[in-house]
């Protein structure tokens, strides 16, 4: 299965107003109008920087291994449009995820609010919900579908990203005083379609680290993009984690200020 960038259903509405009939294009422009620009340099160039990066998080194998982990996170969402947008029961949400490392499998429990101790799980593709000290209870809960795995693939991002089928290296640009790297990430080829999204990576080139990146969501919208932003780096079960993840809608913005949504990671355990 393609893997695909999810927000909130929310934000269909907005995308309505917002993307125009044009399909947004991460590609530099010397690639555009034929995939076959892209050369196999480029392509290689891309595949070992991809690598590396997984590598400086703690590596593939690490990372499968490691079975489940219990992730707590607060997100809060911001402005207006973090009012309309939020998926959580409330804007400034604690949450307790519970995830398994290469895999689909999702449980969230909400920790104070309105709905402290509420699950909402998806499992085999299927969501499910339970009020507290109840049992699982299948249910189509569509903000749970939308959130619950965008949570875990933006978390989880410098470990899945590498399943791309498509990676080359774009260029070296300097953000902050620090040498980046580029890279286009994709599963369709680099010409762009509604089958999958494009992301452009950036990895600072001294560390390795994966510090932004800039995507597509084909499924809410065909010029839509948005922008992740990765700090506070910390050693969490062998694994490099960005403990603070930003999202904005957009390209990358030089305005700290202008964000939707930012996720602070509180711990990292381990579960049976």
């Amino acid at each position: 299965m393609v893997p695909r960038m999810r927000l909130t259903h929310l934000i269909l509405v907005a995308s309505l107003l917002l993307s125009a009939c044009c399909i947004a294009d991460l590609r530099p422009r010397r690639w555009r109008g034929d995939s076959a620009a892209v050369s196999e340099g480029e392509r290689a160039r891309g595949r070992r920087l991809m690598r590396a990066m997984v590598e400086a998080h703690g590596g593939d194998a690490r990372w499968r291994g490691l079975g489940r982990s219990k992730v707590v996170f607060r997100d809060v969402w911001v402005g207006l449009a973090g009012r309309l947008l939020n998926p959580w029961p409330e804007r400034d949400q604690r949450v307790a995820f519970e995830l398994a490392h290469g895999k689909g499998d999702i449980r969230a429990t909400m920790i104070g609010g309105s709905r402290a101790g509420w699950r909402w799980s998806l499992l085999r593709g299927k969501t499910y919900v339970a009020a507290p000290g109840k049992p699982d209870a299948r249910r189509d809960h569509l903000r749970a579908r939308l959130i619950l795995p965008t949570m875990q693939f933006l978390i989880e991002l410098p470990f899945r990203i590498a399943s791309a089928t498509h990676v080359a290296y774009v260029d070296t640009v300097r953000i902050a005083g620090r040498s980046t790297h580029r890279l286009l990430a994709t599963w369709n080829e680099f010409v762009p379609d509604m089958r999958s999204d494009h992301w452009m990576l950036f990895i600072d080139a001294a560390s390795k680290r994966l510090t932004r990146a800039h995507f597509t969501v084909r499924e809410l919208g065909a010029s839509l993009t948005a922008t992740v932003h990765y700090a506070d780096f910390r050693s969490a079960r062998g694994l490099l984690l960005a403990h603070r993840i930003t999202i904005a809608n957009g390209p990358p913005s030089g305005d700290p200020s202008a964000y939707l949504h930012r996720a602070t990671i509180e711990s990292v355990s381990p579960m049976p």
